[in-house]
C-alpha cells in the first residue's frame, strides 16, 4: 500500500512539474510590463574589457517605471534586466558606469582610521546628468558597445 501511495504522489509531482514548466513565463510580469528584447552589451575602458561593473540604463521615456542595468563579467559582457528580467524594451537610453574599490582593512582600520574608497571610471560616465553614454534599443538590437573613457583611480571618499 505504501509503494502504491508513493507511485501516484510521484506521479502527481512529476504532472505538477510539467504544468508549471509549461507555463507562459510572462504571466509573472506585472501588468503594463513593457515587452522586452534580450541585449548584450559589451564594455570596455581604453578598448579593454571592463569586468566587475554596473551599468544601469535611464530610459528617455519617463513613464517607463523599471528599472534596467546589468554587471560586467570577467569578459565585460553584461546580460542587461528590466524589472530582474531579461532583456531591455525599445527606446533611448543614458547609460550610467559605476565601478569602485576599497583599500584598507573594512575591520581594524588603515594608520589614520578610515577606509579608502575609489572610483575606476571617469566620472562623467558615472552620473546620469554627465554621462555622454547613450543606447538605441530596437527589437533588431542583439548586441552593443560601450566605452567606458580611459582608466582612473579616483578617490571619493
Amino acid at each position: 500500500m505504501n509503494q502504491l501511495f508513493l507511485f501516484f504522489i510521484s506521479i502527481f509531482c512529476c504532472l505538477c512539474f510539467t504544468i508549471a514548466g509549461c507555463s507562459d513565463k510572462d504571466s509573472a510580469k506585472p501588468e503594463g510590463f513593457p515587452t522586452l528584447y534580450p541585449v548584450t552589451l559589451l564594455l570596455t575602458q581604453e578598448g579593454k574589457p571592463l569586468t566587475e561593473t554596473t551599468v544601469t540604463l535611464i530610459s528617455e521615456n519617463q513613464s517607463l517605471k523599471w528599472g534596467t542595468s546589468g554587471f560586467s563579467d570577467a569578459e565585460g559582457k553584461i546580460e542587461l534586466k528590466t524589472g530582474g528580467f531579461v532583456g531591455v524594451p525599445v527606446g533611448k537610453f543614458k547609460a550610467v558606469v559605476t565601478k569602485t574599490i576599497s583599500e584598507g582593512d573594512l575591520n581594524s582600520r588603515d594608520e589614520i582610521g578610515e577606509v579608502k574608497i575609489y572610483t575606476l571610471v571617469e566620472k562623467i560616465y558615472t552620473d546620469q546628468m554627465t554621462s555622454p553614454l547613450i543606447l538605441d534599443v530596437t527589437p533588431e538590437t542583439k548586441k552593443l558597445t560601450l566605452d567606458a573613457g580611459k582608466a582612473v583611480k579616483i578617490r571619493i571618499n
